[in-house]
C-alpha cells in the first residue's frame, strides 16, 4: 500500500492509502480455510488477503469489486482500515471510530485541557471587577468583595472549564476530526474506484 499525505484543519497530517480488489467466495480460491467477520479479496497483483468487515457493514459478494481504505499517524508504518466501497453496488461505509483503541496512538490534537488558565481566570478576573464596581463605599469593603469575587470566579471558572472545556470542548473537536478523516478516506474511496 503507498500511502498519501493529508493536512488535517487541526495542523496534523495523516497518511491515507487504498486496496482494491475482487471478492472471492468464502473460501478464497486456493480452498483456504473459512473464517467469519470479512472476505477474501483478490488484489490486482494476483494476492489473497482475508479482510475483516471492521464493523463497518458493508455487503459483499464473490465477484464483486472492492476498495478498503486505510489511515494512519505520520510517524506510523501501518494503518487501521476504516473505510470500504463496494464498486459493484455503489455502497460506501466510513467511519474512522470503528478504530477504537487504535485511534488512541494517532495523538490526535483536540485541545484537550489546554486552556485552563483563559477559562479560570478569565472568571476570576470579572467577578473581581464586578465586585470592586460594587456600589459599596468604602474602599474596604470594595477591597474585600473583590478579593471573594476573584476565589469565587476562580472555583466558577475551573468548574466550567472541566464540564465544557476539557469535557465537551475537545468530544466535540474530536467530531470535527472524524468528519474530516472520513471525508478524507470517502474521497480515497471514490478516487480507487476510477
Amino acid at each position: 500500500m503507498n500511502f498519501k499525505e493529508a493536512a488535517l484543519a487541526n495542523g496534523q497530517s495523516i497518511r491515507i492509502a487504498t486496496m482494491s480488489g475482487t471478492v472471492l467466495d468464502s473460501s478464497g480460491s486456493t480452498g483456504a480455510p473459512r473464517k467469519k467477520g470479512g472476505f477474501w479479496l483478490l488484489d490486482s497483483e494476483g494476492k489473497e488477503s482475508f479482510m475483516r468487515s471492521a464493523g463497518l457493514g458493508i455487503a459483499v459478494r464473490p465477484s464483486h469489486r472492492v476498495s478498503l481504505v486505510y489511515g494512519a499517524p505520520s510517524a506510523q508504518v501501518d494503518g487501521v482500515m476504516f473505510g470500504a466501497m463496494n464498486h459493484t453496488t455503489g455502497e460506501v461505509a466510513c467511519d474512522i471510530m470503528v478504530a477504537g483503541q487504535a485511534l488512541r496512538s494517532w495523538r490526535l490534537d483536540v485541545a484537550e485541557g489546554k486552556s485552563f488558565l483563559i477559562w479560570a481566570f478569565t472568571s476570576c478576573l470579572a467577578l473581581a471587577l464586578l465586585a470592586f464596581a460594587s456600589p459599596a463605599t468604602r474602599l474596604d469593603n470594595r477591597i474585600f468583595a473583590a478579593f471573594w469575587g476573584a476565589i469565587g470566579g476562580f472555583i466558577l471558572g475551573s468548574v466550567a472549564w472541566y464540564f465544557v472545556g476539557f469535557r465537551i470542548g475537545p468530544q466535540a473537536r474530536l467530531g470535527e476530526l472524524a468528519a474530516q478523516i472520513n471525508a478524507l478516506g470517502v474521497a480515497a474511496l471514490l478516487q480507487a474506484g476510477d
